[in-house]
């Protein structure tokens, strides 16, 4: 017997259970694995000039206005962090998804994985696009890196829907919520005001403000019909394909009651033509996919 034929050469390390595939994992979970990936994968684009070649391509460069085809950076400087030879390290990636997986997790069993992902990502955005406006001004803007905007608007969230549930300050002093968001807000602010501060205050701010905008305005963008508010601004309207078949079901129906109660004799040609082509359209839309 070859070694290949041996039982536990066969046996699954998961016994009768299969890994766990990707699209199986919470949001939150997804959404650290990618913020992970890229930080492993800007290790080893450093250039002979210092920085890393990743890192600086998805970073949001203050200035990105000017070249229009970098609006990208809106978003992908979300999943950018201090690399390790950097005065913060590793520190950076550890406190944003730290706080991601714990305050983040009640966040999407509350509102749904998709949902939780609109959020967190236009949280990014808003923090990004507000970053940007407000560091215009500056002979020297900068550039802007990491997931705190979208951390700030589900920490924002959390204080606002959970404001007396115990969480644990720096990860050792248990305290309510409501006072971790306060003394975030007050450091934020102080950062804002700063003007030797690295950390990008008035993003974290944009981030808080985002999230309260989403829980006092009780925001669902799973619900918005953005289609409808385009149609509205052009005095169109949006018909959908289930209305316009349930339609013609409805007028199928008006003419079968009438052969029903008075008998196929006494249609008009005008009601048999046009039972034929409501027939002739149902049986077409059956054979299309929705």
């Amino acid at each position: 017997m070859g070694y290949q034929d041996r039982p536990y050469f066969n046996e699954s390390p998961w016994g009768e259970r299969q890994p766990p595939k990707f699209s199986d994992l919470s949001m939150v979970t997804r959404l650290i694995v990618i913020t992970v990936i890229v930080y492993l994968l800007d290790l080893f684009t450093a250039t002979s000039k210092g920085g890393n070649w990743l890192g600086n391509a998805l970073a949001l460069h203050a200035d990105w206005w000017k070249r229009p085809w970098e609006v990208y950076q809106l978003l992908t400087y979300g999943f950018v962090h201090s690399p390790l030879n950097s005065k913060v390290g590793v520190a950076h990636i550890l406190f944003n998804m730290f706080t991601l997986y714990f305050l983040g997790r009640p966040l999407e069993a509350r509102y749904g994985s998709r949902e939780f992902l609109r959020i967190y990502l236009l949280g990014i955005i808003v923090a990004g696009l507000v970053w940007s406006l407000i560091r215009l001004p500056l002979e020297n803007p900068g550039i802007v890196i990491g997931a705190s905007g979208g951390v700030s608007t589900i920490l924002a969230l959390f204080v606002l829907n959970y404001p007396h549930e115990r969480v644990l300050l720096f990860g050792v002093i248990p305290a309510p919520a409501w006072v971790i968001g306060v003394l975030a807000l007050v450091s934020d602010i102080g950062n804002a005001l700063s003007t030797s501060s690295t950390i990008a205050g008035e993003a974290h701010l944009a981030g808080v403000g985002f999230g309260a905008l989403y829980f006092f305005r009780r925001w669902n963008f799973q619900k918005w019909d953005w289609s409808g508010w385009f149609a509205r601004r052009n005095h169109l309207r949006v018909h959908q394909p289930q209305d316009d078949y349930q339609t013609l079901q409805e007028q199928v129906d008006v003419i079968l009651e009438k052969i029903s109660r008075e008998g196929e004799a006494s249609l008009s040609r005008k009601e048999r033509k046009k039972l034929e082509q409501l027939s002739q359209e149902i049986r077409s839309r059956k054979q299309q996919p929705w």
